[in-house]
């Protein structure tokens, strides 16, 4: 097995030097590899099938090798990267306005830190991540909601009238990374067929939260239960669930629209900034992914005219 694993890995580490992964996200670079893998498994095989790597394996159990190993590869890159997002943009102010326990904000945080670091083990949680950690550590929540606060328009009421969220701006961006962080949960029920798959975007029906909610309380039971209800709420749709909270509304769309973001990507001339050709892309699939398409609208809105 050890030799196993030191072929494997010298295969995937030639394949992580590839300067088109330059400038990804270590969850980027392990979904780009995993996706090359599967799609050049025809290529792959005889090569990876020889007396060199894995011979007379099938090819099952080969990318079965291969995806092991790249996650005992990828892993001391993402950990310092979680260690540095939370860090530098989770704050839990935004607790004093939803729970009459007070100056808990950093264990509540420390536990969060610990839940995530579980859900990594979860490989459909983990690949929901990549979008998350990359719409978070490009502000992207931070860059929209200071544009919604200034429009006043429709997300600003869903937010303010609706929703009634009575804390600052600041404290709804700390509550919507927060969402963003607990959403990707409902991946580890998967295996129970309570999870639909929108594309890319992983759904429940509503009557779902109710039944999950219990178990998620138990594994963070700092965390208040409002919080953890929005977090599974926003992974139902919102055509199916009108009485989605905004915040789980928002945080739905920017964990998934803004997966592939890169800094480095340029724009050819004539060409949609990247951001709004995303969006246009999400707006019109809202149907399918359960996303709030007034929200969509409004979010292609600013991308237009921040050329984001």
């Amino acid at each position: 097995m050890a030799d196993q694993s030191v072929k494997a890995q010298a295969f995937l580490q030639r394949l992580l030097t590839n300067p088109v992964l330059d400038g990804l996200s270590s969850l980027q670079k392990e979904e780009q590899i995993l996706q090359f893998i599967q799609i050049n498994g025809e290529k792959l095989y005889p090569t990876l099938s020889s007396q060199a790597f894995f011979p007379g394996k099938p090819w099952e159990e080969i990318r079965h090798i291969l995806s092991v190993n790249l996650v005992d590869l990828i892993n001391p890159l993402l950990y310092p990267e979680l260690k540095h997002t939370f860090r530098t943009l989770i704050q839990m102010t935004f607790l004093d306005f939803i729970t009459q326990v007070k100056g808990a904000t950093d264990k509540v945080k420390e536990q969060l830190y610990e839940f995530v670091l579980a859900l990594m083990n979860v490989p459909l949680a983990r690949r929901e991540y990549s979008g998350v950690l990359t719409a978070l550590n490009h502000s992207a929540v931070d860059r929209y909601l200071d544009q919604v606060y200034s429009r006043r328009e429709y997300v600003y009421f869903e937010l303010t009238k609706v929703q009634r969220l009575k804390m600052s701006k600041e404290e709804v961006k700390q509550l919507v990374r927060v969402i963003m962080l607990l959403k990707p949960v409902v991946a580890q029920y998967g295996i129970h067929d309570a999870v639909q798959s929108g594309g890319s975007v992983l759904l429940v029906q509503p009557q779902f939260v109710e039944k999950a909610l219990d178990g998620l309380q138990n594994r963070l039971p700092l965390m208040p239960v409002t919080v953890l209800k929005e977090a599974l709420n926003s992974s139902t749709s919102f055509w199916e669930n009108r009485y989605l909270e905004a915040t789980g509304r928002i945080a739905a769309i920017f964990c998934t629209v803004l997966k592939n973001y890169r800094p480095d990507m340029k724009k050819d001339r004539g060409a949609e900034s990247a951001e709004k050709s995303w969006i246009n892309t999400a707006r019109r699939n809202a149907r399918y992914h359960g996303y709030d398409i007034k929200m969509l609208d409004e979010f292609y809105k600013i991308a237009a005219e921040n050329r984001w």
